[in-house]
């Protein structure tokens, strides 16, 4: 290869690594990039539990680490690339400055700047140095083995599948493994400990000579090989940055469903990464994946165009694939791997960046999903057909063929369904969006029970992602109407009708303001709301807040920081607070802790109630809340809407908690059911939650 040393060049007792693969050093080489990933993609899921604590459960939070995670690849890429070949052992002060920062650190609160800038602070002060620090491993490996003499150093690429799996087995282990058995106190024990064992491997197997860098140990013209062109360059660029975006794109379609959790967020990445092992694994001329496997691709993007969650995922397999195994055939010469990794990560840092801060003010929906498809789909047709990029002409191949073609036909199709979708919901409907999510305010929203009462009156719905988060009625006459989950027959509507005299009352999470339709004269409601936008949403687009005669107000931030931080939030002064959080299929985990639940028992009047709406398709909370009550000496009742359901009546799930039985009792009497049957979990606190008990609790209440 072009790009190999020459032994002439260097004698045998020069050679940067001499030796490095004549003992352990060359088999410990890919366990200790393995292990450098595995560190760092644990220690993603660990701070994004941290910073849920602290910063709310808005899938900007995760949107936001994932433009940091791609930001500190780029800096730990710019590093290596720049800096570790001119300083050599001195490396490993660097690598050793990590310890410093062992664990994760109690996160700041949320400041002044906004949302996104908050979560970044949060990250840069607490974890950017170790992130950068192994974000180095994989590359600085590489150059490591390429300035070896060892076989195997002219083609040091495969050290890049070693990461991708590591960072796999990192990503599946949190939710599955980690989370479940450990309290993020335990986990940063344990992660301290295995990064000490990581920077001691470092010392061991940093190489006493120079490395091979652009302006060190060859000369250009001895190497005989020319550096990238800009072509090339931004060919590499455009490769990462589809699949990257695409990544951000079906995290925000999934988390938008399901909540913005670790195991929501795990997914996508988890298949994103399975394309990179893929694509850079070592494997025979002629035996690549895409060509062996292409009826499964062909399948996978049959599934793509469904509206399923497993569609986008799906596609991003396929895009995600498509663009690294064309990374991979465009690698350059192993003396020019720095720069190949550095303009990736750019690309990848741009495409997080485009999504996490560019896309909410330029969208209305989550459009950059198809946009990040038909990148793909124009880079690829370019770099089929543009002369000069400074590969190695190859003739056209059955491989390439598909590869494209089922690329071309998930784009279209992509942009089909978005067309489809306005047919299906009207044009007219009003699509808003930031940070928090897609909110579209129609009159036909998908999977609602339907667009008209018994008695053919229209009504509007607030939808976030897939969850209705509010109904109202279109007839003035009829828009004070609680409909919904809140219909008069439904458990939340027994419960919130139920207060007798002026009422103060607490609701964490606002959607439309349904809550405040059962509240009058002398009543105090205290909305406390995530998401900004919100208060602007339900008064623009639904009257409950301004129809109510109840002295209505709207906190926003995070309910538990709004809870604790409201100076008129005293404890002991409501005489109900109503956790609205749960609702379908979001999981704000923080919210049913064991801390938080003492916090709304301690914001409850003597006589106070606790009210919890638990609706959800997927998850069975109730034994998660039961656990908590048992421990604060609380007693629960449980109610569910009965079918038949009338058009514009949702199912509901709700649990009723109070101090005192007694207080409990007229409601037995109306239907509702003691807690006595529920089977308590275990106990959820700050420290640890194990998301996967009430997912498989309610999947298994499904069958």
């Amino acid at each position: 290869m072009s790009g190999e040393m020459s032994t002439a060049a260097i004698g045998a007792d020069e050679h940067p690594l001499a030796g490095i693969g004549i003992g352990w050093k060359r088999a410990v080489l890919p366990l200790f990039v393995l292990q450098g990933a595995l560190l760092l993609f644990t220690l993603e899921p660990m701070v994004g539990r941290r910073l849920i604590a602290s910063h709310g459960a808005g899938f900007h939070v995760w949107n936001t680490c994932m433009m940091f995670y791609s930001g500190g690849l780029l800096v730990g890429y710019l590093y290596a690339h720049w800096v570790v070949p001119r300083v050599g052992r001195w490396h490993l002060v660097f690598v050793a400055s990590s310890l410093l920062w062992l664990g994760v650190g109690e996160m700041p609160e949320p400041g002044a700047g906004g949302p996104v800038v908050s979560v970044l602070f949060a990250l840069i002060v607490t974890t950017a140095v170790p992130f950068c620090v192994l974000a180095t491993t994989s590359v600085v490996a590489q150059q490591w083995l390429a300035s070896s003499a060892e076989p195997g150093s002219e083609d040091p690429y495969h050290l890049y599948a070693a990461s991708n799996v590591g960072s796999l087995l990192g990503l599946l282990a949190y939710p599955f493994l980690i989370e479940p058995l450990l309290g993020l106190e335990a986990q940063r024990v344990a992660w301290s400990g295995l990064l000490v064992a990581y920077v001691l491997v470092a010392f061991a197997l940093a190489p006493r000579g120079r490395l091979m860098t652009p302006s060190g140990v060859i000369r250009e013209a001895e190497a005989g090989a020319s550096a990238p062109s800009a072509t090339t360059t931004a060919y590499w660029f455009a490769l990462s940055l589809a699949p990257s975006m695409a990544l951000l794109a079906v995290t925000n379609l999934i988390a938008n469903h399901l909540g913005s959790i670790p195991l929501v967020w795990v997914a996508p990445l988890a298949v994103y990464l399975v394309t990179f092992v893929l694509a850079f694994r070592t494997r025979p001329e002629g035996g690549s994946f895409l060509r062996r496997n292409a009826p499964e691709i062909c399948v996978l993007a049959v599934i793509g165009l469904t509206g399923s969650l497993a569609g986008p995922l799906g596609l991003l397999f396929l895009v995600a694939l498509a663009g690294h195994s064309e990374l991979h055939r465009a690698r350059p010469e192993p003396r020019h791997l720095t720069n190949y990794y550095l303009v990736i990560s750019a690309g990848g840092w741009v495409g997080a960046a485009f999504v996490s801060l560019a896309a909410p003010h330029l969208f209305t929906d989550l459009y950059e999903w198809p946009l990040s498809l038909l990148l793909l789909a124009g880079t690829l047709w370019i770099g089929c057909r543009a002369a000069g990029l400074g590969m190695e002409e190859q003739p056209e191949t059955r491989r390439r063929r598909i590869l494209r073609l089922v690329v071309y036909a998930a784009t279209a199709g992509t942009f089909f369904n978005l067309f489809a979708r306005g047919l299906v919901e009207g044009f007219d409907a009003v699509t808003l969006r930031n940070p928090f999510g897609v909110y579209r305010i129609s009159s036909t929203p998908a999977g609602a029970a339907g667009q008209f009462d018994a008695h053919g009156a229209p009504a509007r719905y607030l939808m976030h992602g897939g969850t209705v988060h509010g109904v109202q009625l279109a007839a003035p006459e009829r828009r004070a109407e609680p409909v919904g989950y809140y219909h008069e027959a439904s458990p939340l509507g027994d419960a919130l009708g139920s207060l007798e005299g002026p009422s103060r009352v607490a609701v964490v999470g606002l959607g439309t303001g349904t809550a405040a339709a059962f509240f009058g004269e002398g009543d105090e409601v205290v909305f406390y709301e995530l998401d900004p936008d919100g208060e602007a949403i339900a008064r623009a687009h639904f009257t409950y807040l301004d129809d109510s005669a109840a002295r209505v107000r709207v906190e926003v931030g995070d309910a538990r920081l709004s809870l604790e931080r409201d100076p008129a939030a005293l404890d002991g002064s409501f005489d109900l607070l109503f956790v609205d959080a749960f609702s379908w299929d979001a999981v704000p985990a923080h919210l049913l802790t064991l801390e938080a639940m003492a916090l709304y028992e301690r914001k409850l009047s003597p006589d106070g109630l606790l009210l919890m709406h638990l609706s959800s398709r997927f998850y069975a909370f109730e034994p998660i809340v039961k656990t908590a009550a048992d421990a604060l000496g609380l007693h629960g009742v449980t109610g569910k809407s009965t079918p038949p359901l009338e058009p514009l009546e949702m199912s509901a799930r709700a649990y009723l908690l109070a101090r005192d039985p007694a207080r409990l009792a007229p409601y037995l009497e109306r239907g509702w059911r003691l807690d006595d049957d529920i089977v308590p979990a275990t106990l959820w606190t700050d420290d640890y939650v194990n998301v996967l008990s009430p997912l498989w609790n309610g999947l298994r209440g499904r069958r």
